[in-house]
Formats: C-alpha cells, structure tokens, sequence
C-alpha cells in the first residue's frame, strides 16, 4: 500500500504510514479556535513501530517545530493538547527515516 490521508473529516484528521515516508508525511495541520471548548487529542491508532512526532508552529511561521522530540508515540498513545489559543497550528506524523515497520495511523482529533 501506499501513505494515504483522511482530511478534515468529522472532527478528525489523520495519516497512515506504511511505507518509509522519504521526506516525510503528516497528517493536516489543525489549531483550535480562541476559547473553544474542545480538546485536541494527539492519537495513534496504529499497530507499527516508527517515531511518530507532534509538531507545531505559530501561524504565518514557515517552520515546523517538534514539540516532543525522540520519542515515540507508540500504538494506542492518546493525550490532550491544552491549547486554546488559535494562534498554534499542530500536525502529526513522521519524519525522513521515522519508519521500521508495520502501519501508523496518527493524527489529531478533537
């Protein structure tokens, strides 16, 4: 198979890896609007093995920056971000390198 995405679907956005992603492969970026009630979750849902990454960045910056670094994400990790700014974009998803074997499927949800 090959990466594929889910978009900005029912609350939720979300990419499987599968395959080395090369550059590297995310999910969509999302920011939660100012003073919303939601909670973004940070999700993978997979069963492979990989060093998937939350990365984040204020809006109108180009870069992306890891926001935890080294660590995996491992199958059925779930946590909230409790960011209700609107000012920070989030992504999730793997780097150049970031995948050994089987598949992730990791992303936001709110």
């Amino acid at each position: 198979m090959a990466n594929s995405k889910t978009g900005l679907l029912r609350n939720s956005t979300f990419a499987t890896i599968d395959t080395d992603p090369g550059a590297g492969y995310f999910c969509d970026s999302v920011a939660i609007a100012d003073n919303s009630s939601r909670n973004l979750y940070v999700t993978n849902k997979g069963d492979g093995v990989g060093t998937a990454l939350l990365q984040f960045r204020s809006r109108g910056d180009t870069d992306w920056i890891d926001y935890v670094t080294d660590e995996e994400l491992v199958a059925g990790t779930r946590f909230v971000i409790e960011d209700r700014s609107g000012q920070i974009e989030y992504r999730v998803g793997m780097k150049t390198a970031g995948y050994t074997s089987g598949e992730l499927t990791v992303g936001l949800d709110w």
